[in-house]
């Protein structure tokens, strides 16, 4: 039998409780991640590349999260997951630091998978306001391709 995400289990203790991002703050499909990827706004830190796109609807509020760590990257699965998971934490307990109404999809680079949760933090609150300056500005055109062909 499943429970509501907010009951504890009968042998965690009352002051656990399950934090999980929902659905809606997180990009979950694949066109979605394209159509930002191909539009949206790079942002460069020394680990991380942050694309930043406005959300057609931004009256939805807060921003959504999406995490892309290659293989390059990141050669083996649990070093890849570590990377997730530290990131998805940044985004849960900083949130006030992303964009509102923006979708943001983050790229990892070399050495990502050696940052703790302090590091990526201190990335994030580097590039902070370069992610505000893209949220609040017009997704790109399109791609290159695309321009040149228009």
């Amino acid at each position: 039998m499943r429970r509501a995400p907010e009951e504890p289990a009968d042998d965690v203790p009352a002051t656990v409780i399950r934090q999980r991002l929902s659905r809606d703050a997180r990009v979950r499909r694949h066109a979605d991640y394209r159509v930002i990827q191909a539009r949206g706004r790079r942002v460069h830190s020394s680990h991380y590349v942050w694309i930043v796109m406005p959300r057609s609807q931004p009256l939805l509020g807060e921003a959504r999260l999406g995490i892309t760590i290659t293989k390059k990257t990141a050669p083996n699965a649990v070093a890849r997951n570590r990377v997730k998971r530290v990131l998805r934490e940044v985004f849960r307990k900083e949130r006030a630091l992303f964009p509102a109404g923006c979708d943001v999809v983050v790229v990892g680079k070399a050495g990502a998978e050696k940052l703790g949760y302090a590091e990526a933090l201190g990335e994030l609150r580097d590039v902070a306001a370069k992610l505000a300056s893209a949220g609040s500005g017009a997704a790109r055109r399109g791609t290159e391709g695309e321009r040149r062909n228009a």
